[in-house]
């Protein structure tokens, strides 16, 4: 496996020859996809949300249903 890096219009291919080095490359490219994935999905949720949608408190932690528990 080869990590490819871009910088100054140069590209360098570096080897990754150890299990450590070849997962950390796994969880970058998952993180940057992620992070790509839930850009778009906030994007959508923009167009498609109701205009009398109240806004949300914390975006973070979307609640379905109200919890009328108390704090534990």
């Amino acid at each position: 496996m080869e990590r490819t890096i871009n910088r100054k219009s140069q590209v360098k291919k570096v080897p990754l020859k150890s299990g450590q080095e070849q997962a950390a490359e796994h969880v970058r490219l998952l993180y940057k996809e992620l992070r790509w994935a839930t850009g778009h999905l906030a994007a959508i949720y923009d167009i498609i949300k109701p205009a009398d949608a109240p806004e949300l408190v914390d975006p973070n932690q979307l609640k379905l249903f109200q919890d009328d528990t108390p704090g534990i």
